[in-house]
């Protein structure tokens, strides 16, 4: 009892969900550090002074250097300005934060296409080791036929051939198994909990209900906070252009020997609101503004004909899958297997194929699952439903 009890608790350590493997998406690295970029932009605070410069000139008066000309020169940021310019980065913030929910986002599906691959990988290995149980079954029984004189070398060079093909696909998924659940869990004993997994029925029917659902894929995002970025910039330079103010002076002139020797006197310089290269640079960034506007409609036209695509073709495996599954139903009522397994040996071997050629037709509707399920994944990931929450679990 001691020893069920240790060994209930191990197994139950080494045993992971697929909510743990897609959580720890959040840990991305990629979206950590831009999360990190966010969060240093928001404590920078970044903001324009209203006074920008200072500048202290000095001038000698008919080349006497007592006779001295001082001023004391304020420029100012204008308040649009400083408005503007702290919209600016306000928006640069939120790209680092669209950008974040991007890299996540694509951890996201990255971990959903492996946890895939895993799950697929176990269910055929289960089917494969069935068949590799039929074809060690075929050749002792070819090999008994030969001792008894009913040799039959062609049969058992065909079973052996089979059998050491599918032994090599039984490696290749356990290896997958293997590499799988290391990358995902860093653990390569564990074992992924796949009770709770999703049905190919509850898969369509997620399909049939997204398919007309607008996406929110966080590209689109990203893009529309690029625009946001681009109209500050726009107003900015618009601000800038606006501005009146350009100085605020204060002046003083020593004249030793005159009768008022010190002079003071305080000043402003105005600017003419009129700048051609601010208004060039304000129509290269509305060109940029509509190439963005342009390419993120395009990006999302792209992104509902890609689920579309990817929703007709999850649709057309399941319509190969049902007459697969008829095919096997209708294999299964068509022969008599108990009653052959009761006569000689070439019924033995008729059960033996029947068996073989079952499980084969069930590798393929695997196949087609396996497809099922990527179509069904890519649907999500271009509809920008991923992170809602765990769609592998029913």
């Amino acid at each position: 009892m001691l020893f069920w009890g240790w060994s209930s608790v191990v197994f139950a350590q080494n045993v992971v969900t697929t909510d743990q493997i897609i959580n720890a998406a959040k840990d991305d690295v990629s979206a950590a550090a831009q999360q990190r970029i966010a969060d240093f932009q928001r404590q920078t605070n970044a903001r324009l002074p209203l006074l920008d410069e200072i500048a202290v000139r000095t001038q000698t008066r008919r080349s006497d250097i007592y006779q001295q000309d001082y001023q004391l020169r304020f420029s100012m940021n204008g308040r649009k300005e400083r408005s503007a310019y702290h919209q600016l980065q306000q928006t640069e913030t939120s790209v680092t934060e669209a950008n974040r929910l991007e890299q996540q986002y694509y951890a996201y599906y990255e971990r959903y296409k492996d946890l895939a691959d895993y799950y697929a990988a176990a269910r055929t290995l289960a089917l494969q080791q069935s068949l590799l149980a039929v074809y060690e079954d075929k050749i002792r029984l070819f090999e008994n036929q030969a001792a008894l004189g009913a040799a039959n070398p062609e049969a058992l060079m065909k079973a052996e051939f089979d059998r050491d093909e599918l032994q090599l696909r039984i490696r290749e998924n356990e290896n997958i198994l293997r590499t799988k659940i290391t990358e995902l869990t860093g653990n390569a004993n564990a074992v992924l909990d796949t009770s709770r997994w999703v049905t190919v029925a509850d898969m369509a029917a997620v399909c049939a209900q997204i398919r007309d659902s607008l996406s929110a894929h966080p590209s689109l995002g990203e893009d529309a906070a690029k625009i946001t970025q681009l109209d500050a910039e726009l107003q900015l330079e618009k601000a800038r252009e606006q501005q009146i103010v350009d100085f605020l002076q204060v002046r003083y002139i020593n004249r030793p020997g005159e009768p008022f020797r010190n002079d003071f006197s305080v000043g402003a310089g105005f600017v003419i609101p009129w700048n051609g290269s601010r208004q060039a640079r304000q129509q290269v960034l509305q060109i940029e503004r509509y190439a963005a506007s342009e390419e993120q409609q395009a990006l999302r036209s792209q992104l509902a004909a890609e689920k579309q695509k990817a929703i007709r073709r999850f649709f057309d495996r399941q319509t190969v899958v049902q007459a697969t599954d008829q095919q096997i139903q209708t294999s299964k009522q068509r022969y008599n297997l108990d009653q052959m397994l009761q006569s000689d040996e070439d019924g033995i071997e008729t059960v033996l194929l029947h068996q073989e050629l079952q499980l084969r037709r069930r590798l393929k509707v695997r196949s087609y699952e396996q497809e099922m399920t990527e179509y069904y994944l890519e649907a999500l990931f271009l509809g920008g439903f991923l992170a809602d929450r765990n769609w592998l679990e029913k």
